[in-house]
């Protein structure tokens, strides 16, 4: 499962990033780690961007491509 598949209010943590070293390094940069904590805050219409409120209170907005290379599992709150 991937952020993608994720609806608003969803909470779940991240398990692995399916993507190069740049993408990561960029994520790590605003607080985005292995076994981070979130919740999906807000999506697009169209989903093309995912809002996710990070457990600092961190917010970060992910483009519907790279919403898809970040492996999650649904947590309870």
């Amino acid at each position: 499962m991937t952020v993608y598949d994720l609806k608003i209010g969803d909470n779940a943590k991240i398990i692995n990033f399916l993507a190069g070293r740049e993408f990561r390094r960029r994520l790590v940069s605003l607080g985005v780690t292995k076994e981070s904590k979130f919740t999906i805050k807000h999506v697009t219409m169209m989903r093309n961007v995912f809002e996710l409120e990070m457990e600092s209170g961190t917010l970060v907005a992910l483009r519907k491509g790279e919403a898809r290379k970040v492996e999650v599992k649904l947590c309870k709150k």
